[in-house]
């Protein structure tokens, strides 16, 4: 006896077997439509809310399809450009085809042109999605394609999907599109959760180009010691794991903490009032949190410069170093919040009070 089922010719078929394998494909036929179903749900979703960001409907459906299979909820990958930028840049890190992943990255650096984000930090900078030839100035090997994810003043950010063969503090060439060069050194190599290859470059920032983009805020907060623990810290962040202030409260790194106040901040660097002598070239991590005392970001800091501010206290101006993708993603969000007019009075009243007491 045989069976036909779903256009296939099986052999042989008794009693118990052919309500079996019925029932089987069916259930599959059925997980199928339902994971077409939320497949198709969640492209509308993150359509609907790239529209809401400000995206024209073309670049609102390519967002759509493009994050659909991306870890997180619509309204997390696409809540701002800085989100829409990293989302969008691990996503090409997956994509192994050339040509598709040049497509792509025309399409999202788009996408950012639209929102009024893909402009150049300071003067001879790549833009966001540019794509760039990467090549060993030592070793004769053939370069391969990245793409830009992020620059400042001191390092950039790159994407790709293959494997990073060098060891950290390797000299690389970068070739732009117009044959242009940038010479940089390997920083951080790509890790779990962070497939994005930092680099620190040599290119020639204009200082009073980069002051008109901080933002300007008042908001105490404290630097904690580089360590072991800090370490963990920024890694639990980029895994997405919460913490908050209670976490480190009974940590040996929370007792040894500095006051310090952020007076203004750009996705770059910072300055920060201190009460106490911070001499130049120390590093430090600068805690940045949100109003509900959740630790938003750690990064590791470097003071260039200090003076005597007005008031007595002492000024420092520092810039972030080893800062992946998610991180300056969180620091942006920072930003976003954290104005003049940041309603956080309250919060950094309560810091300073915490912060004071031992």
């Amino acid at each position: 006896m045989s069976t036909t089922i779903a256009s296939f010719q099986l052999f042989p078929l008794d009693g118990v077997a052919a309500p079996a394998v019925t029932a089987s494909v069916i259930i599959a036929f059925l997980a199928l439509t339902a994971l077409y179903v939320v497949r198709m749900l969640r492209t509308r979703a993150l359509t609907r809310a790239a529209g809401e960001l400000g995206l024209n409907e073309p670049c609102a459906k390519f967002v759509g399809k493009a994050l659909v299979r991306s870890p997180g909820t619509p309204e997390s990958l696409v809540s701002s450009a800085a989100r829409l930028r990293e989302a969008l840049a691990r996503r090409l890190g997956t994509i192994t085809n050339d040509t598709a992943a040049d497509r792509f990255a025309i399409n999202a650096a788009w996408c950012l042109s639209q929102l009024g984000c893909r402009d150049a930090p300071f003067e001879g900078a790549p833009k966001t999605f540019d794509a760039v030839q990467v090549g060993d100035p030592v070793d004769s090997s053939p370069t391969f394609t990245a793409y830009i994810a992020d620059v400042d003043e001191t390092s950039l950010t790159l994407i790709t999907s293959r494997a990073c063969p060098y060891p950290p503090h390797t000299p690389l060439t970068l070739t732009l599109e117009d044959d242009s060069k940038i010479e940089t050194t390997l920083e951080l190599k790509p890790v779990t959760a962070a497939p994005e290859w930092v680099l620190a470059h040599t290119l020639d920032a204009n200082v009073e180009r980069r002051e008109t983009h901080r933002t300007p805020c008042s908001v105490n907060t404290v630097s904690l010691e580089p360590c072991a623990e800090v370490v963990e810290m920024r890694r639990a962040l980029r895994l997405r794991w919460p913490l908050s202030h209670s976490d480190l409260e009974d940590n040996e790194i929370w007792r040894h903490r500095r006051r310090m106040r952020i007076i203004d901040i750009s996705p770059g660097g910072a300055a920060v009032l201190v009460d106490e002598h911070v001499p130049l070239g120390e590093r430090f991590h600068l805690l940045l949190s949100g109003a509900d005392d959740s630790v938003l970001a750690v990064p590791e800091v470097e003071v260039l410069h200090t003076h005597q501010a007005p008031t007595g206290e002492l000024r420092l101006g520092v810039r972030f170093i080893g800062v992946r993708l998610a991180e300056r993603t969180a620091i942006c969000d920072w930003i976003g919040a954290n104005g003049e007019d940041n309603g956080l009075a309250e919060h950094a009243s309560a810091l300073a009070s915490s912060v004071g007491a031992e």
